[in-house]
């Protein structure tokens, strides 16, 4: 009942921007209305599947795939168009004696509209063909004092995703020749279904380079658990283990499930490596207290 309160509030708000964006596009350009119509409509078909957001079957994750990025961005289009609007009528004040708001708010609407356009092509090309490689100075303790990392965050892996682009993406970090590749957190869209996919593609980096990895808010909206537990099953640097009830309150942990490999020397080569850590979660959460992953003493990650 209370997921459904809460996904009930949330379609109120996101409606509300929807009549609002498409009342006020419609009105300032009456010709692109079936335009708007169609976009309005295909945009916001995910709301009917929203309750199997996360069923975690083909259908769900072909939904998911197909509908959710048009959804997405629409959902944030309505809300910057709608925050535009409310500029341009307070803009449109002083001056509305002298002309109609529609007349005022005409050509910056088509400006914006264009400005979204063009900018959302060259971001999803952006996005999807060319990789940047930035270069960050960081002062870092004196015990790791000269080490480099690469830091690697938001690769989203999904139904879509390519094998051959997160090769790219691991190939281009290890030529960095990095004492580690850091994974921060949405490696995959919330179903740990994709976490193979992304392992696979770490085999491209040399066995000599750890990489280190933190769950995000996807993994943890879906099955964070069971991404670890996949990770585990695929690498042999990946720490998982379960805690005893009273490691939920600050007792150490004992772990019931074997641990991996410790070091790179007496890791196979032929295996990637991936070490799984997490932020520790309020008490609140009692399905995220059943377990705790504690750092041991002597893994690659510190």
């Amino acid at each position: 009942m209370r997921i459904l309160i809460i996904i009930g509030i949330v379609a109120v708000i996101f409606g509300l921007f929807n009549v609002i964006a498409f009342r006020l596009l419609t009105r300032l350009h009456p010709r692109r209305k079936p335009i708007v119509l169609v976009l309005a409509i295909v945009c916001n078909l995910m709301w009917l599947f929203l309750p199997l957001l996360n069923a975690r079957t083909d259908f769900s994750r072909l939904i998911r795939a197909i509908l959710g990025p048009p959804w997405f961005a629409w959902l944030c289009f309505v809300i910057l168009y709608s925050l535009v609007i409310a500029v341009l009528l307070l803009a449109w004040i002083p001056f509305h004696k002298r002309t109609t708001f529609d007349d005022f708010a005409r050509q910056p609407s088509r400006a914006f509209l264009w400005f979204v356009l063009i900018g959302g092509v060259i971001g999803v090309y952006q996005a999807l063909v060319p990789l940047r490689v930035e270069h960050v100075p960081v002062r870092m303790p004196a015990g790791v004092a000269g080490k480099k990392l690469v830091l690697i965050a938001d690769l989203h892996t999904g139904l879509f995703t390519r094998t051959s682009r997160l090769e790219t993406i691991f190939r281009t970090a290890a030529a960095q020749h990095p004492d580690a590749i850091v994974l921060a957190g949405d490696l995959i869209d919330d179903d740990p279904y994709f976490t193979p996919k992304l392992i696979a593609a770490t085999q491209v980096v040399p066995p000599s380079i750890p990489i280190l990895a933190t769950l995000g808010n996807h993994e943890t909206y879906g099955a964070p658990f069971e991404h670890i537990a996949n990770c585990a099953a695929a690498t042999s640097g990946c720490w998982s283990t379960k805690a005893s009830p009273s490691a939920a309150s600050g007792s150490p942990a004992s772990p019931t499930t074997p641990r991996c490999r410790t070091s790179r020397s007496s890791r196979p080569t032929s295996t990637p490596r991936c070490t799984a850590s997490r932020r520790t979660p309020s008490r609140s959460s009692s399905r995220i207290n059943r377990e705790r992953f504690p750092r041991p003493s002597g893994a690659a990650f510190r």
